[in-house]
């Protein structure tokens, strides 16, 4: 018979075992939520991202709905058809916001929208080249956010080909989807 405590310990673990084993996010590729049928697919792939890994935020230009990622260098993820913009780019550093005009792209229901490769910090000039910066939300994160000033340009560069092959390789049973080149800019 095991000890209180250890039972106690035994199910957290396993429950955080768990958690970590399922997807990352509700709009993930495999998501029971999200589908051609109610989204559009986003593609793309991060270069220059620390050693952590990144966060991206991504915010509907029309809604002001938003959706996370956190995780790999490729990411994929479903959003609802629709304008987005890349509304925060975070990382052991700090988190990056637009500085005046966010990269921003379009999703179409039932496709994929390769967005793109992000450099971050890369070199302009580029043929999408946006400036971001430190968010600075306020004492305690109570006010609203704002970025006083150009400090990181992202940069985004046409990788389809590579992108959607590592993509379609990971799922393959997404591989009869139309794909869109929904460069962001």
């Amino acid at each position: 018979m095991l000890h209180p405590h250890r039972s106690l310990f035994l199910v957290t673990a396993v429950t955080l075992l768990c958690a970590c084993a399922g997807p990352r996010q509700r709009n993930a590729p495999t998501s029971d939520i999200y589908g051609p049928g109610n989204a559009g697919l986003v593609v793309g792939h991060l270069r220059n991202e620390g050693l952590l890994g990144t966060g991206l935020s991504f915010k509907n230009s029309s809604t002001d709905q938003r959706f996370g990622y956190t995780g790999a260098r490729d990411f994929s993820m479903w959003l609802p058809e629709g304008i987005y913009e890349l509304s925060s780019v975070g990382s052991s550093a700090g988190t990056l916001g637009p500085f005046q005009s966010p990269l921003s792209f379009s999703v179409r229901k039932g496709a994929i929208a390769y967005v793109g490769t992000v450099s971050i910090g890369c070199l302009p000039p580029s043929p999408a080249v946006k400036w971001y910066g430190l968010l600075n939300c306020g004492l305690l994160a109570l006010g609203t956010c704002t970025v006083p000033s150009a400090q990181v340009p992202m940069c985004v560069l046409d990788e389809k080909a590579q992108t959607i092959k590592v993509f379609f390789e990971t799922y393959p049973s997404l591989a009869t989807m139309p794909v869109d080149s929904a460069l962001m800019q």
